[in-house]
C-alpha cells in the first residue's frame, strides 16, 4: 500500500561494543524521490556510499540497512513472508574496513 509518510533510509555499521564505524542516512535516490511518492510493488533501487570512521578498526562489520521517519525516529518494521513484523532493520552484509 502506499506510504502516508517519507521514510529516511539508514545504513548503519557498528562493532563489537555498539561503537558505529560507518553510517549513512538519506531521503532515497539521493534525496530525490521521497517514500511518499512510491507506488505498491515499485522496484527502487538505490546506492549510497557511507562514510567509515577513520578510527575505526580493521575487521568486517555488519551492515544494517532500514527506514525511519526523521520526526520521531520511529523505524518501520521489517516483515517476514506472512506480515508478521521481524526486526527494525535488515542485515545487508558483512562490510570489510582496513587492509585485506
Amino acid at each position: 500500500r502506499p506510504l502516508a509518510k517519507s521514510y529516511k533510509v539508514f545504513n548503519q555499521s557498528f562493532y563489537g561494543n555498539g561503537t558505529m564505524v560507518a553510517q549513512k542516512d538519506s531521503y532515497p535516490v539521493c534525496d530525490r524521490f521521497l517514500t511518499s511518492d512510491w507506488y505498491p510493488g515499485e522496484l527502487v533501487t538505490d546506492v549510497y556510499d557511507i562514510p567509515v570512521a577513520a578510527d575505526a578498526p580493521n575487521g568486517r562489520y555488519p551492515l544494517y540497512t532500514g527506514l525511519y521517519f526523521e520526526e520521531t525516529q520511529e523505524r518501520l518494521p521489517v516483515l517476514d513472508a506472512a506480515n508478521n513484523p521481524m526486526d527494525n532493520q535488515v542485515h545487508v552484509t558483512d562490510l570489510p574496513i582496513g587492509a585485506k
